[in-house]
This record gives structure tokens, C-alpha cells and sequence, in this order.
């Protein structure tokens, strides 16, 4: 579920699926210089190896692979920021803020894993022990409406998202890439 947090707020604060833009003629929505960091430390027990973002005619393809050094158990807190870089190189914040317990997203226990995530063997819930490896390969689109709002975020775009539980901190990553 870790990597599904990254993953999500990444998708959340980028630009997917400009089908609608760009088969719409002039230009649409590109997404070009992705670049990932670990803004924790290097002994964070959650590891963000591989997160790539790729245009093809049906979106974008979404490549993340992660995994966890710790078990890892409810409260999960996310504090996540979506910047754009403005007017004179500034950078304005878009939309921040804090999630409380990501593992409240996760499917209630009484009630069977998502078949698509019981295929790609992804956990649904916390707690995830401890060794687990997700890895996630998917064409994502987004709604058309979120990508004519993604038209209008031309330039410099950076997002980051903590991980914490408890004053433990789990992992952090900074994204960055250009809108045009």
C-alpha cells in the first residue's frame, strides 16, 4: 500500500491521460523530465526503487516498484505538497496537506482484495509485513476534465510526500517534471 501512497499522490499532483488534449489538436499536455529523489534518509524502511513515467497514445504508462523494510502498521501518516513554479522561478503551493492514517484507504478486513490486486499480488491493507516487494505496471488515464486543468499548469511542477508512524519516519520522495 506504501507505494500505492507515492504512486497516488504522484498521480494525483501530475499530469495523466491528455487523450482528450491531445486529440484535440493543437498541442495537449506533455509530461517530460520525471525525476524522483529520496528527500529521507538513506535507513528509511520504505524504499521507492523505481518509479518511471512514459507517454504512449493511451495515456501514460506508470512503472513503480518498491518495498518495505519494517512491518508496516496502522496509523500511517502521509504530509504531501504540490508545487508549480511561477511567475520569477518561485514556486506556489497548489495543494498541501496531511492524511492521517493511509492505511484507513486500505480494504476493510472482512472484505475480499481487489481481483486485479490479488493478480498483480499488491497488498490491500495494513498491515504489510515486513520484506514485501510491490510492483506496479499500469496505463493510466486520467478523467477529462483533470487534464484540461493540467493544460493550463504549463512549466515546472514538484511534488513531495513524508511517510510517517508514530515520530518514526518511514520514507520520504520528491518528484519533479515539466508540464507543456
Amino acid at each position: 500500500m506504501w507505494v500505492f501512497i507515492v504512486a497516488n499522490c504522484f498521480l494525483c499532483c501530475s499530469a495523466w491521460n491528455p487523450l482528450e488534449i491531445l486529440s484535440s489538436g493543437g498541442g495537449g499536455v506533455h509530461v517530460t523530465n520525471v525525476k524522483t529523489q529520496n528527500c529521507g534518509r538513506s535507513t528509511d524502511p520504505l524504499k521507492l526503487e523505481k518509479l518511471s513515467i512514459t507517454q504512449n497514445d493511451a495515456g501514460f504508462d506508470v512503472s513503480v516498484k518498491g518495498k518495505t523494510l519494517t512491518n508496516m502498521t496502522s496509523p500511517v501518516k502521509a504530509i504531501y505538497k504540490l508545487e508549480h513554479k511561477g511567475l520569477f522561478g518561485k514556486y506556489i503551493t497548489l495543494r498541501k496537506g496531511t492524511i492521517k492514517d493511509m492505511c484507513k484507504f486500505g480494504v476493510p478486513e472482512d472484505e475480499e482484495c481487489p481481483a486485479e490486486m490479488q493478480k498483480l499480488q499488491l497488498p490491500c491493507r495494513c498491515p504489510i509485513p515486513e520484506g514485501t516487494e510491490v510492483v506496479l505496471e499500469k496505463t493510466v488515464k486520467l478523467p477529462k476534465q483533470v487534464s484540461k486543468m493540467l493544460a493550463l499548469l504549463d512549466g515546472d511542477v514538484r511534488t513531495r510526500v513524508h511517510l510517517e508512524h508514530g515520530k518514526e519516519d518511514l520514507g520520504c520522495y520528491k518528484t519533479t517534471f515539466r508540464l507543456s
